[in-house]
């Protein structure tokens, strides 16, 4: 059915690999519900809704697309979520919700049409990777404010004395799983996060005290699920955008974002273009060597830049 050895893989390999993935990424069912609580959501509901979600779009990418992919709502948009539309913009929690349905809807619709396979095409690989390496690094700076590594003390971040048992499970862990890394071990993360764990308990660390009963998560999940349907979510949305210009101020930045990365893209082109016509000792010229839209487009670049 996965087509494991035409793929060069084992079940054993795969267990191994979904239980390292499954422990590398669990931390978003605490992060997420932790984020979006702030905005005035329920807690045990946004857990149970990650959940949800985690295990509807794994479920597809395995047994529909047959890829080994594990699906999660992401960092990084709940952070725009909570700091960007609620904060900064004034909107609900309701509403904010309501904009994720329609933004998923539009993704259905570009996907469907392979808007979306061009747009991401005409994103440069160099951004491509940044944009990566740029979730990592905000993951893991979430990660080291929430164990206390970073502080703000003096108004900008600076490291903490390490004097608490967090900061010392922090460190073994992370010692521990390079070290397994170095040497090539299998199950090295996976260890690392099982190791780490342990050693939390004797410390204090790894406690179940301040967690949420599965009874009173399902309590609380009406009270999310489904509200966009109602007179808070879409009803008053749609009321509130007629007069919000903040909110077409920030589709104009998107597109002008839009336009940026297909400038990108285009002088990326360019480049390799004129490199390779200077490798093979010929003059480049744009209008011969250049596909003709695209030509056009840098000839008015370059009239607007002079």
């Amino acid at each position: 059915m996965f087509k494991l050895k035409e793929n060069g893989t084992k079940v054993s390999t795969e267990i191994l690999a979904g239980l390292t993935t499954f422990v590398t990424m669990a931390y978003i069912i605490a992060v997420n519900p932790g984020m979006l609580s702030l905005a005035g959501m329920e807690w045990g509901a946004v857990f149970l809704a990650t959940i949800i979600a985690a295990i509807i779009g794994t479920l597809i990418m395995g047994l529909v697309a047959n890829v080994p992919y594990a699906q999660a709502p992401g960092m990084g948009l709940n952070a725009l979520f909570v700091f960007t539309v609620c904060f900064t913009y004034g909107f609900s929690w309701q509403h904010a919700l309501s904009m994720v349905f329609i933004c998923g809807l539009i993704n259905i619709l570009i996907t469907v049409t392979k808007i979306r396979k061009h747009i991401i095409k005409a994103i440069p690989k160099s951004l491509q990777n940044a944009i990566g390496g740029g979730i990592g690094i905000f993951i893991a700076y979430v990660g080291l404010l929430n164990i206390g590594a970073i502080n703000f003390g003096a108004g900008v971040p600076s490291m903490t004395v390490i004097n608490t048992g967090g900061l010392y499970v922090f460190f073994i862990g992370l010692v521990l799983t390079i070290v397994l890394l170095l040497l090539k071990v299998k199950g090295a993360i996976l260890i690392g996060i099982i190791v780490s764990t342990l050693i939390g308990i004797p410390l204090g660390v790894t406690t179940a005290a301040n967690s949420v009963t599965f009874k009173d998560a399902i309590a609380v999940l009406p009270t999310t699920f489904g509200v966009i349907f109602t007179k808070a979510g879409l009803g008053s949305l749609l009321l509130i955008l007629q007069n919000y210009q903040s909110f077409f101020l920030q589709f104009s930045h998107s597109a002008c974002l839009i336009h940026s990365i297909l400038s990108v893209h285009l002088s990326e082109q360019v480049v390799r273009q004129e490199y390779s016509a200077k490798k093979m000792r010929k003059q480049w010229n744009p209008v011969q060597d250049s596909n003709p839209r695209w030509t056009k487009h840098y000839l008015q670049m370059l009239q607007q830049h002079q």
